[in-house]
């Protein structure tokens, strides 16, 4: 595993080799997607915050979410 280590930064640091490693190719290889996740219901905490942030840009709509979310938190 060290000497792999050692090669590796070598070849990084070096312009003769990394310019005789592989070319980038534009191209995307093949991606292998990770199936599809079961979403949880929201908790609890999660419905309030959703409807209290909507509550506060509705009264104040020109409010930033990030202070529209640090308002409800709070609450």
């Amino acid at each position: 595993k060290q000497g792999f280590c050692n090669d590796f930064r070598k070849g990084q640091s070096s312009s003769s080799s990394s310019s005789t490693s592989e070319p980038l190719s534009p191209k995307a290889p093949f991606v292998v997607k990770p199936p599809e996740k079961k979403h949880r219901l929201p908790s609890a905490y999660n419905r309030f915050m959703k409807e209290e942030i909507q509550r506060i840009k509705s009264a104040n709509p020109e409010i930033p979410h990030r202070e529209a979310f640090s308002t409800a938190a709070k609450n």
